[in-house]
């Protein structure tokens, strides 16, 4: 089962809209105690975001979608290789 916002939040003994803006680096003024004890129990649950539910909420997928009509020809896959590339550096 994976750790959600509201298993950080019962644990640390604050709201989960407090571990939402502590862990989505929200610039609403949050306790540095408070702020530093969210990160720390975060990373004891083994917490990592459901990216399907953040893209969910942003409406932002950082997808990049290629159309072909020849998906195993060898320039293709090179072409979606590259993007690959691309589009992480680009989102890191």
């Amino acid at each position: 089962m994976s750790i959600t916002l509201h298993d950080i939040a019962r644990e640390v003994g604050v709201s989960i809209a407090t571990v939402s803006r502590v862990l989505s680096k929200s610039d609403y003024p949050v306790n540095a105690a408070t702020r530093q004890k969210v990160l720390d129990v975060a990373v004891q649950l083994g917490y990592s975001p459901n990216l399907m539910a953040r893209n969910l909420r942003t409406e932002q997928s950082y997808t990049i979608r290629v159309i072909t009509d020849d998906c195993w020809a060898v320039m293709d896959l090179k072409l979606l290789i590259w993007t690959g590339c691309i589009g992480r550096r680009s989102v890191n």
